[in-house]
């Protein structure tokens, strides 16, 4: 009924919802399910969000529904996170930055750079996205999501390896070594070792 759909789509909070319910009354039921989860998605988060397309370059939802077109939800799901790394050398998704940073994560998210993602394959050797774009062309996804991810260069390194990772790489001791190597930034770069 249009009222299961409105309790779905007006409780996720959206800023356009109070203008787009007039729309929805306008809609039949199918065509206003549709757009409110693309209204939804589009809204999470601000809409920084961004995910990989088979072209292995970052969009945003609405780039997704502007290129896919009815297709766009299931390549969205589809496709993986973009991350980046916070000041703490680790890398994360917009939510978890937002969970991490509280009501600061957007600019803190903007600010930081994009993590550049690895994921060891079949065949034991570790490679990024576009690597697997490479190789595996339009099913370079899937194939991505398949193998084991690193959370980054630095992680679980001893400190004389991590001292061996040169200029990407910095030893903070935590209190437990398999944390103690993050990715230098430019927090991280002020630490006097």
């Amino acid at each position: 009924s249009q009222d299961e759909i409105r309790k779905c789509c007006f409780t996720v909070s959206s800023p356009s919802a109070f203008a787009w319910e007039d729309n929805f009354k306008r809609m039949d039921k199918a065509a206003a399910f549709k757009a409110a989860i693309a209204d939804s998605v589009d809204s999470n988060l601000y809409g920084l969000p961004t995910r990989y397309a088979k072209d292995v370059k970052p969009y945003v939802a609405k780039e997704f529904q502007t290129y896919y077109h009815d297709q766009w939800l299931v390549e969205w799901l589809a496709a993986p996170e973009e991350k980046r790394t916070a000041q703490d050398g680790h890398d994360y998704i917009a939510s978890e930055f937002q969970t991490y940073f509280g009501g600061s994560w957007n600019t803190k998210w903007a600010a930081s750079p994009v993590a550049e993602q690895k994921r060891i394959a079949a065949d034991g050797k570790t490679y990024t996205m576009q690597e697997f774009q490479a190789y595996y062309k339009d099913t370079w996804q899937q194939e991505f999501f398949k193998s084991a991810e690193i959370a980054d260069e630095c992680a679980f390194l001893n400190n004389t390896a991590c001292s061996a990772a040169g200029d990407k790489c910095i030893w903070k001791f935590t209190g437990d070594w398999t944390d103690s190597c993050i990715l230098k930034t430019s927090k991280a770069a002020d630490i006097v070792v």
